[in-house]
């Protein structure tokens, strides 16, 4: 190579020459020194910094920033978040979302939110969840710059809604107070129970399946449902509870009928309709038969002679005790023995039937208008006593037990001569 030249026709610019202290280059570079090793260099770059873009400047990733989660049911969330794009296009917008951090699924953003410098609100629709289940999720959102996820979050759907199946009892009276049992499934978290419109006085979860609740005070037909993280139980026939007027009775007849029960009764009143019971003082009528709301028959049990209000027991309480409702348990009587004396009196006499009282002085007896002396009653069914003295002629001779006379008849005549 010419020093000159440089193997070019036209003359190297002298610059050493002309620049002092660096020298001659035909006078003080040595042409025959042996070349250096070469140098291998890697192909691929080393670690350090990005080359930056023209312009000097470095794109910055989006900022991402996970929101509430809204539209929670049971099955189906809708996530919400917001993404700067920080002044380039967004090319990717999803949520990452499952039961652990391994995130199982994702959704795209339901649309890309641009190319702008201030965050925007993105949201996707997930399907396909389990009730009562906690889910992790995060935004994530690319752009030349790199891409960028957010912090882990988490949700829980909602449990399954409640449902009743049952209700015990079904009726109650239009007071309130009664304790109601529902049954169904969900109802171990219950957070409200109505009948109808109004709030139960009080309730305890009892389980899952069982909730027990005090009725308010109400009239007609109400549903009873409950209430849950995870809903309202829908309305259903089985859950229906009917608040019942109290009944009334307003003619009882016949009044009276013997101390062995076995007397039909027919009860006139109302709201006789839901009756479960029919009771002769504290006793249980053998049985009764509810023809309407305002009629029905009832078996007289037996019990002592006195006399007993009659009352209809249902849903809505038990009647009232007035006069409308007496009856008589009549104690009987049925031999007498000798069925005659003289009318001097003093005759002891053996009387025999039902319903007597043992206790002294607790029965009494009649011949007539008069009554009998030194009475006796060794049971229920015999008494002793002496015939007072009486004018001659025939006459009935009644058994009275706890102000309860027994009805006249044949084989109570007795005979004065």
């Amino acid at each position: 190579m010419n020093p000159v030249t440089d193997g070019r026709p036209d003359a190297r610019p002298n610059v050493r020459e002309e620049a002092l202290g660096l020298g001659d280059l035909t006078s003080d570079f040595d042409f025959n020194q042996p070349p250096r090793p070469p140098i291998l260099l890697s192909p691929h770059p080393e670690p350090g910094p990005a080359s930056e873009p023209p312009g000097g400047e470095t794109q910055a990733p989006p900022d991402v920033i996970n929101g509430t989660v809204t539209s929670l049911g049971q099955a189906s969330a809708t996530l919400n978040a917001t993404v700067n794009p920080n002044g380039a296009a967004i090319s990717d917008c999803h949520f990452d979302y499952g039961t652990s951090m391994s995130y199982e699924s994702s959704q795209p953003c339901s649309s890309l939110p641009g190319s702008g410098m201030g965050p925007v609100q993105v949201s996707a629709a997930v399907t396909g969840l389990s009730a009562n289940t906690s889910y992790h999720f995060r935004i994530v959102a690319t752009n030349i710059g790199g891409t960028s996820y957010a912090t882990d979050q988490t949700f829980t759907t909602l449990p399954d809604p409640p449902t009743v199946s049952f209700v015990s009892p079904s009726a109650g009276p239009e007071s309130g107070g009664s304790t109601v049992t529902i049954s169904g499934a969900h109802l171990s978290e219950a957070t409200a129970v109505k009948f109808g419109a109004s709030d139960a006085v009080a309730f305890t979860a009892a389980s899952d399946s069982s909730v027990t609740a005090v009725a308010p005070p109400g009239n007609g037909d109400v549903d009873v449902t409950v209430t849950t993280a995870g809903g309202t139980s829908p309305s259903v026939p089985a859950d229906s509870f009917s608040y019942v007027p109290p009944p009334t009775i307003t003619k009882a007849s016949p009044g009276g009928g013997s101390v062995g029960g076995g007397t039909t009764v027919t009860i006139t009143g109302t709201n006789f309709t839901r009756a479960m019971a029919v009771q002769f003082g504290s006793s249980s009528s053998a049985s009764f038969t509810v023809k309407s709301a305002t009629l029905t028959t009832a078996v007289a049990p037996g019990r002592e002679a006195g006399v007993v209000d009659i009352s209809v027991v249902t849903p809505g309480g038990s009647s009232v005790a007035s006069s409308s409702d007496r009856f008589v348990f009549r104690p009987t009587v049925s031999g007498l023995s000798p069925d005659s004396a003289s009318s001097a009196g003093g005759t002891p006499v053996t009387i025999t039937g039902s319903g007597f009282a043992l206790a002294a002085g607790a029965t009494v007896f009649r011949f007539g208008s008069k009554k009998a002396t030194g009475v006796h009653c060794s049971s229920t069914t015999t008494c002793s006593a002496s015939a007072p003295a009486h004018a001659a002629g025939n006459v009935q001779v009644r058994g009275i037990v706890n102000r309860a006379e027994s009805a006249s008849k044949a084989a109570d005549e007795f005979s004065y001569n």
